[in-house]
């Protein structure tokens, strides 16, 4: 069951100035869109660790709001790094996600889109590597200025997780021999 909207706003101190939203599953909660206005609507910058892309891709107003808040960065979680591996882990990310959330983060001039993903999942191969690094050159890379009189350009970055393999104790499931 997910706190309420109201319960989550009226635990944000007075004084403060900037509300980070930290969790596994920010983007699920049923009121983000709610949240994240209640906290730009009272003057407060807002962040957040990371957010599905999927979820992103289908409801700009989250990357607007975050870019009203403060934010400089878009961070979202593609899961793995190859269409084949997300349906694999039954993840409902598609390329289209990706770089969906590549033209809202340039759209709004977010300086730096974070895409995280899980390297080593079982059955990996390079050919899903290969698949990522072709997906961020091209319509992940493609990111416009900021404008003519800024200087720095917008970037993007990977950044990989390696699966470690959960070790059980003795006499539990998953014991090697």
């Amino acid at each position: 069951r997910a706190v309420t909207v109201g319960r989550i706003l009226a635990g944000v101190p007075e004084e403060a100035r900037r509300v980070s939203l930290v969790g596994a599953a920010i983007s699920d909660h049923p009121g983000i869109v709610e949240l994240l206005d209640g906290v730009v609507s009272s003057g407060r910058q807002v962040g957040v660790s990371s957010l599905r892309a999927d979820r992103v891709a289908r409801t700009p107003a989250i990357t607007a709001l975050l870019r009203a808040g403060g934010a400089r960065t878009l961070t979202v979680a593609a899961d793995a790094a190859s269409a084949r591996l997300r349906a694999s882990i039954h993840k409902d990310i598609a390329d289209a996600h990706l770089v969906e959330c590549a033209r809202q983060a340039g759209a709004l001039r977010a300086e730096v889109l974070k895409l995280y993903v899980v390297v080593g999942l079982p059955g990996a191969t390079d050919a899903d590597l290969d698949e990522l690094g072709a997906q961020a050159q091209g319509a992940l890379g493609r990111r416009e200025p900021h404008g003519e009189d800024e200087a720095r350009q917008a970037r993007s970055e990977l950044r990989g997780e390696r699966q470690v393999r959960e070790e059980h104790p003795p006499g539990q499931e998953g014991e090697q021999e």
